[in-house]
């Protein structure tokens, strides 16, 4: 949302309001989902895309086999772009699929006003063109300079009739829809932001202030290019076996049947495709699409959904020209050169559809359909994994020969999850000769630290690490047989042991990992966190396998809750984890974000009942606080009095004193969907897991 002299607007565009969600709410009187409506604007730019492949073989290949059409299918629909926006059901998805269903259409009523001889046809096909086109440019601003392609289309068209009566008719049909959208939309924007070309971005509600933030500069080609076109991925032992870290992967690395359009200028030797409808209907299909993507290059983010903005209409040209040069090498198929470039042309379209369908799978929310999917595809790596002499998953135990000498100095211990540029460590803090502690950081967001531990420097300890980024995935076969909540709350166990003593304990997030890039005792990804390798002598490592949890959950019992915690020095950009119960969509939040000059203040996040924040208060960094909690849904509902309810107050008190107390809404939570240090429910107002010392959890009596 964007917030502009106190009134809230979307700052996507509006066409997608005006087709398809306005009149749905005037026909039925009710609210269609956005992911609903994302789906149907998307299944209406898949279905025009594949019209103007189909007619576009028949007009132009009559007697190539259809076996290449539904390949020129398979590799629209098996597409990253395309996969990814089937599985993208967020609003973010709405004007994308918009535009993207916009200028499918106009493609298509474009290429029937190339192909008929008829103007009145052709005059009815460029007043839809213009305005799907104008509708286009309404859902995603970024379509305004692919206008040039309708253009030079009507331009075209213009140049091939005589009189001066059907010139205006093609000129006029062309350009008035779409600059009578522009112009309402130049309107509406005034409405709005008090400027015609400004649509509210600068005043969006993120994470920073936007208004002073460069979004569009010359200084973002560059980045762009390399983020749309080449950025590697990187492949992964595991199902489905090609990780993106949901960023953009290069298109011309891993669709590389986009190649082919660089080739349109050879089909001008193909006697019979020196044609209006082929030569003007191909051009402008890669014209928009090359538009869109320069004007993507001058913005200063990327998404990997942004890929729908550019990369379908290159591919319809790309296939349009695999389907020249297949019916030109079928007419001589007896030489092998001529089968081998057939074969290389389906060997492009399976490269780009299996990476296509490894992406998707990557995107597509958790479910048990995509976990049996994907366990079923670990089989075989599985198996290989248990043909090895040792487990090669679960918690690792160190033989640690520490340091000595060392003050004020972080060495690496363990670094998990060295995919993408992410990764998961656990270092160890020499406070000085016999004192150390340990810490775990997720990339990123970082995470929590022990207490200060006595050592002997010169002795040998064991340490003993459980952490998600030493577990198989989760849908690997190792796991079949546990439930979803068991598999999670192993995944997210942090447990670090020292001569068997539980030093670290808690929740976090761990990135996804593998045997194979792990490393002990280095550490190559985060040098600022840490030095580069561990000084001291690892004289052993092995793995314990997959077990259950090693410990029992926190703060077994009923009613209120007593953490004992040392809250971080430093200010946190948004709220830590405190106490989560219930489930995403239907669960609580307790939080606690740190503030500027030792203070702190507590929040409560209900799912359907917005968040709420306490006073800030002070506090002594250098010793524990504890913290009481007392919110309904801590109670165990089946231990509640038939006709009773769970007390409906939220009650924070610091170190004994009283900060909030007031009746608050909540979800009912079973014991065993209770977490702490943990954002279990998945609050976009904080972090995944608590930064600070988590020392104890216990269950307390309510304050009178």
């Amino acid at each position: 949302m964007s917030f502009y002299k106190g009134k809230l607007y979307l700052y996507y565009g509006p066409a997608p309001v005006i087709l398809l969600y306005l009149p749905w709410r005037l026909l039925t009187g009710s609210f269609l989902a956005e992911s609903i409506g994302s789906m149907i604007l998307l299944g209406v730019g898949f279905t025009a895309a594949a019209f103007w492949l189909t007619r576009l073989k028949r007009a132009h290949f009559p007697q190539l086999s259809s076996a290449w059409l539904a390949l020129a299918l398979i590799a629209l629909l098996t597409s990253q772009p395309i996969l990814e926006a089937i599985v993208n059901d967020t609003f973010y998805g709405v004007p994308i699929h918009g535009a993207f269903a916009c200028i499918m259409v106009a493609l298509v009523t474009l290429d029937a006003a190339l192909r008929t001889k008829r103007e009145s046809t052709r005059v009815v096909g460029l007043i839809v063109c213009s305005f799907a086109w104008g509708m286009a440019v309404a859902s995603r601003p970024i379509y305004v300079v692919s206008l040039v392609g309708l253009g030079g289309a009507a331009l075209w068209l213009a140049w091939q009739v005589r009189d001066r009566q059907s010139v205006f008719k093609i000129l006029g049909a062309a350009i008035i829809p779409a600059a009578l959208v522009g112009v309402a939309l130049m309107a509406y924007n005034y409405y709005r932001f008090d400027s015609p070309i400004d649509f509210g971005i600068r005043f969006s509600m993120a994470t920073e202030d936007l208004r002073e933030v460069r979004l569009i500069g010359p200084e973002f080609i560059g980045k762009n290019i390399d983020l749309y076109l080449f950025r590697a991925g990187e492949y992964f032992r595991y199902a489905p076996f090609f990780y993106t870290a949901d960023q953009p992967v290069g298109m011309l690395r891993y669709l590389p049947i986009l190649w082919l359009a660089a080739l349109l200028p050879l089909t001008w030797f193909f006697r019979r495709l020196r044609v209006r409808p082929w030569v003007v209907g191909i051009l402008i299909a890669a014209i928009s699409g090359v538009a869109n993507f320069s004007m993507l290059c001058l913005f200063f983010g990327g998404e990997a959904r942004y890929l729908l903005d550019f990369t379908p209409a290159i591919l319809l040209a790309s296939l349009a020209v695999m389907m020249a040069l297949a019916d030109a090498a079928t007419r001589r198929v007896r030489r092998r050169s001529t089968r081998g470039a057939l074969a290389a042309i389906v060997g492009l379209v399976v490269f780009g559809a299996a990476h296509g369908i490894a992406a998707g799978l990557q995107a597509l929310p958790s479910s048990p359909t995509r976990s049996r999917i994907l366990r079923a595809m670990n089989q075989p790596v599985a198996w290989w994994e248990k043909q090895q002499k040792e487990p090669v998953h679960g918690p690792l135990v160190l033989e640690v020969n520490f340091p000595a000498g060392l003050k004020d100095v972080t060495e690496p211990l363990l670094v998990t999850g060295r995919l993408g540029g992410n990764g998961d460590l656990v270092t160890v803090t020499y406070l000085k000769d016999d004192i150390l502690e340990f810490s775990y950081f997720h990339r990123g967001v970082g995470g929590p630290t022990s207490l200060p531990i006595s050592i002997d420097p010169t002795q040998i300890h064991r340490l003993e690490i459980h952490a998600g980024g030493l577990q198989p995935p989760a849908q690997h076969p190792l796991f079949a047989g546990w439930t979803p909540a068991e598999i999670a709350r192993l995944r997210r166990q942090l447990l670090i042991k020292l001569d068997n003593q539980v030093v670290l304990r808690g929740n976090a997030t761990s990135y996804p990992s593998t045997p194979g890039t792990i490393q002990i005792g280095e550490n190559d990804i985060a040098l600022d966190v840490t030095g580069p390798r561990f000084s001291g002598e690892i004289l052993s490592a092995k793995r314990l396998g997959v077990s259950p949890a090693a410990v029992a959950p926190w703060g077994q019992g009923d009613g209120p809750i007593e953490l004992e915690v040392i809250l971080p020095t430093r200010p946190t950009v948004t709220g830590m984890p405190l106490i989560s119960t219930g489930l995403p969509g239907q669960g609580d939040l307790v939080l606690a974000e740190v503030l500027e000059g030792n203070r702190v203040r507590f929040g409560h996040d209900c799912w359907g009942a917005g968040l709420v924040w306490t006073e800030a208060v002070n506090f002594d960094p250098n010793h524990p606080q504890k913290i009481h909690i007392e919110l309904g849904s801590l109670y165990d509902p089946s231990k509640i009095a038939s006709g009773k309810n769970a007390p409906n107050r939220w009650l924070v008190a610091l170190n004994g004193e009283t900060v909030f107390s007031r009746p608050r809404p909540f979800h009912p939570s079973s014991p065993d969907q209770i977490e702490f240090g943990y954002n279990a429910v998945q609050s976009s107002a904080a972090m995944p897991g608590f930064i600070g010392t988590l020392i104890d959890v216990r269950r307390v009596s309510p304050i009178p």
